[in-house]
């Protein structure tokens, strides 16, 4: 996994690999979760991305709901936050 996200040089100088990977793994783990919940309806995950020259956005999972599609994000941090 860290060869593949090219952060391998990352992990050998912190104090361990969750201060690396906590970010990508959360997304991860929150898409297995937004699969599992809707296993009979919701057969893959969306997300969104702009790319302009002057900003780039992005939405972490597009969620449908109800007739609606409701943008979710996911951040990493400390506990109660």
């Amino acid at each position: 996994m860290s060869y593949l996200l090219g952060i391998q040089k990352d992990i050998i100088t912190t104090k361990g690999p969750d201060t690396v990977y906590i970010g990508i793994m959360i997304v991860h783990l929150l898409g297995q979760e937004l699969l599992g919940s809707q296993y009979n309806t919701l057969s893959e995950l969306h997300f969104w991305v702009r790319e302009k020259k002057q900003s780039q956005a992005e939405v972490d999972f597009i969620y449908p709901y109800n007739g609606k599609l409701i943008p979710v994000e996911v951040k990493s941090g400390a506990p109660g936050t």
